[in-house]
């Protein structure tokens, strides 16, 4: 009987209720455009750094300087491994045995490379799946010690064979990461094949190019780049009570048709990237896009040359080339730092056993209860039951941005935050539902 009045109500004042609905939401919005920028917490702070950045300069694309390009010759092999070398390709093939543990062939070539002048290294390789090969260097000190310029976590070291694949990095950087100093040139180079234990396998290892070359950088002007440089003159930074949480960037893009590009943040000698602006795939109709950066996964590998200047925007061409990139709107997100207590396994199973009886068997016990005691299943239809569970399950996402993760907690504390202390709505341009704006 209850239900059937409450029912009977809704029907005869539909348009009171609509009309409080509506002006729920005018005022909702009226309180929230109001108040915006006028919240003055030290929650977060939004720097715009679009106004602070130098003109943009790039690296031009058929601009190299060859200063090393291997002939394949004098290559000294460390075990018995056949070696043949021709004007075009040094071929190295051999079998490793079924033993306990790894195997490796070696190959050493002396050679005086000025890496200063001329970073980038490409090397075009073929090998067979199921073994691994490396590329190490070496250089010497002034009373001519010699010292590795490679360290075992190189992204240059232990690669998989996967057939042909060509590799192009800067070795200025890499040197920098191996040693902690900067290396002006390198003079000796090691080529490497391995097998892991009891692994029986013949191979054959293919060098198609081993080369070092500088490319030319110049102010940007309807040319084709490789990439495409924005130096920051004044550019915000860390500290122990604000870290940068995400780079928000307005950029339009032209570059060649089908070109993929990949964003970086050179913070010092840090370089990163981010999932979410990687492997870009331009398309002339949407020119130009919103682009959030998560700078938490620091990058190895840099194939290009590295900027002038210690904090920079650099956009790579992955693919095709970068004819213009305009940064319209560059906003760092910086959010508290805040130090995470230590959980013991007691403590975290009595937060497993809270969640899970007041999240899950609290409301699914009170939902059967009222179920079985007031309700007939006659009464309530299969559709019925369907519409409970597609509007619970609708209340679930609107309320995934407040339960699920830390990382939604931070996007929904941008968001607001930077609506309401900043007047900015381009806070966070993460995965932020739409529910979240109006429930501002």
């Amino acid at each position: 009987m209850k239900i059937t009045s409450i029912t009977v109500f809704a029907k005869r004042n539909l348009r009171t209720i609509e009309a409080l609905v509506i002006i729920f939401a005018i005022i909702g919005a009226a309180i929230t455009l109001a108040i915006g920028g006028s919240v003055k917490s030290d929650t977060i702070r939004i720097v715009d750094v679009s106004g602070s950045s130098l003109p943009p300069y790039g690296e031009l694309n058929s601009s190299s300087t060859l200063g090393f390009d291997d002939n394949y010759s004098k290559w000294i092999p460390s075990s018995s491994a056949q070696v043949n070398t021709t004007q075009r390709s040094l071929v190295v093939t051999g079998v490793f045995q079924s033993v306990s543990t790894w195997t490796s062939v070696s190959l050493f070539k002396n050679a005086n490379i000025n890496i200063t002048s001329y970073p980038i290294l490409t090397a075009n390789v073929n090998l067979t799946s199921g073994v691994r090969y490396g590329v190490r260097f070496y250089a010497q000190y002034l009373n001519s010690t010699e010292y590795n310029v490679w360290w075992e976590g190189s992204p240059l070291d232990h690669r998989p064979g996967i057939g042909y694949e060509s590799v192009r990095v800067n070795m200025q950087r890499e040197a920098l990461l191996a040693t902690g100093h900067s290396v002006d040139s390198v003079n000796k180079v090691e080529l490497y094949v391995e097998d892991p234990p009891f692994s029986p396998q013949s191979f054959q290892f293919t060098l198609s190019k081993l080369s070092f070359e500088s490319e030319s950088l110049g102010r940007v002007s309807n040319g084709q780049y490789r990439a495409i440089y924005y130096d920051l003159k004044n550019p915000p930074q860390s500290n122990s009570f604000f870290y940068l949480n995400t780079i928000n960037l307005g950029v339009t893009t032209n570059a060649s048709r089908g070109a993929v590009f990949s964003i970086y943040f050179f913070d010092g000698p840090t370089v990163y990237t981010s999932t979410t602006a990687s492997g870009l795939v331009y398309n002339p109709l949407t020119s130009f896009s919103l682009y959030t950066f998560y700078p938490n996964t620091q990058q190895q590998i840099f194939p290009e040359l590295l900027p002038t200047s210690n904090e920079s925007i650099v956009f790579v061409a992955n693919s095709g080339t970068l004819e213009n990139v305009v940064i319209n709107s560059a906003n760092f997100v910086f959010l508290p730092t805040t130090p995470t207590p230590g959980v013991s396994q007691q403590e975290l199973a009595v937060y497993y056993v809270y969640f899970i009886f007041f999240i899950f068997l609290l409301p699914v016990g009170l939902a059967i209860l009222i179920f079985r005691e007031f309700l007939s299943r006659s009464q309530v239809p299969k559709v019925a039951i369907i519409i409970v569970l597609f509007t619970g399950m609708m209340c679930r996402i609107a309320l995934a941005i407040t339960t699920a993760h830390v990382f939604d907690m931070n996007v929904l504390l941008s968001s607001i935050r930077g609506w309401f202390q900043f007047r900015n709505p381009l806070g966070a341009l993460g995965p932020t539902l739409p529910f979240t704006f109006f429930l501002y």
